[in-house]
């Protein structure tokens, strides 16, 4: 594609060849020869580098929380030379990720990536725009970088809020509590309303003591807890924001339960089947959240897992679908909301808009 420059170099030559017409026609033929091959040998060698060049970005995967920014250093290979300049790096994001662009210098100019939306980012493009030695050429090449941008929901930050389970919940795990578990959480002196089962009766008669101490045992718990979510969207956009929503949600309940000590099991029904991960502690459930979204689906049955799952997760769209309303009172669910007004909760639903405390709902998972 000729640039302004390379118009401008027309119009020269066509001046110049009106004007040595009038001195002569071998002096024009020979000038008219030498202005075509400068031209052709600069477009030539051009098109040779962009050919012949790679388009890279270091590294390949990067990782940061919503809202934090991170790095990575494009390189434009052998574009920059005697014989091509590189005048522009434009990067194309897909919704929800923004890109600042550094200055091009030796072949390489940084990228800064911050995501606005928790999630997994692909589909980054960049367009480098190369312009001959003289000037009068320009070519654009646009590339996929193949770079992942993974962002991590800002839950994962917050604080653990105390939880209050009942102390009739028993399960696999010890959550570090007071319960009615096998195991012994602590010695107490008797007190009007505790188990006579759990008066410690030998040490008394050892001791001589005649305080009478009691046996309190620890609470436990589920050893796994299972969540499958259903989202649905319309646009590009409205994937990106339910998944953001979504991703805070698992990440405030699943930060809850694996603090004690119970394994999070991630399924989400895409189309081909189910993606999976699963998370025993926080790092891991890291992980398993952006790897729930980007994972392989397999070909599962969705309805049985659905009756399996522990918990539902459903947009208000997914609401609506028979296989899913049918669960209605019958098990936990959490209704994310991302519309105007608030449908009602209570009993076994949960309503999720970005801010709601999900304690309540993770005492109900455990006591389950």
């Amino acid at each position: 594609m000729l640039t302004a420059r390379g118009k401008d170099y027309l119009k020269a030559t066509a001046i110049t060849i009106l004007i040595t017409s009038i001195a002569g026609p071998a002096i024009a033929g020979a000038l008219t020869l030498a202005l075509a091959a400068m031209a052709a040998i600069s477009l030539l060698l051009l098109r040779s580098r962009i050919g012949a060049s790679g388009i890279s970005v270091e590294p390949l995967r990067l990782r940061a929380f919503k809202r934090e920014t991170r790095s990575a250093v494009l390189r434009v290979g052998s574009l920059g030379s005697s014989f091509a300049r590189v005048s522009s790096v434009s990067i194309s994001n897909p919704f929800g990720l923004g890109c600042e662009v550094g200055k091009l210098e030796r072949g390489a100019a940084e990228l800064a990536f911050t995501p606005y939306y928790a999630g997994s980012f692909t589909g980054i493009k960049a367009a480098v725009r190369v312009m001959d030695a003289l000037g009068l050429f320009g070519e654009t090449r646009e590339v996929d970088l193949g770079l992942v941008v993974e962002a991590l929901p800002r839950s994962l930050l917050m604080a653990d809020t105390p939880m209050l389970l009942s102390l009739a919940v028993q399960g696999e795990v010890p959550t570090g509590g007071r319960g009615s578990g096998q195991e012994m959480y602590s010695i107490e002196s008797y007190a009007p309303g505790s188990d006579a089962r759990d008066v410690m009766w030998k040490r008394m008669a050892r001791s001589g003591d005649e305080t009478m101490l009691v046996r309190v045992r620890e609470a436990s718990a589920k050893a796994a807890i299972g969540m499958l979510l259903r989202l649905g969207s319309r646009t590009a956009e409205e994937q990106v924001r339910r998944v953001d929503l979504a991703s805070e949600a698992i990440a405030q309940l699943g930060k809850k339960l694996v603090s004690m000590g119970v394994t999070v099991e991630l399924a989400c029904s895409r189309k081909g089947g189910l993606s999976s991960a699963e998370a025993s502690n926080v790092t891991e459930l890291a992980a398993a959240i952006i790897g729930v979204w980007s994972a392989k689906p397999e070909s599962t049955d969705v309805d049985e897992a659905m009756a399996r799952a522990d918990l539902l997760v459903l947009d208000s769209e997914e609401l609506e679908d028979e296989s899913a309303a049918r669960f209605l009172g019958q098990k936990p669910l959490l209704l994310l909301w991302d519309a105007a007004g608030r449908p009602s909760s209570g009993g076994k639903t949960f309503v999720f808009t970005g801010s709601e405390d999900l304690t309540p709902l993770a005492e109900v998972l455990l006591e389950t």
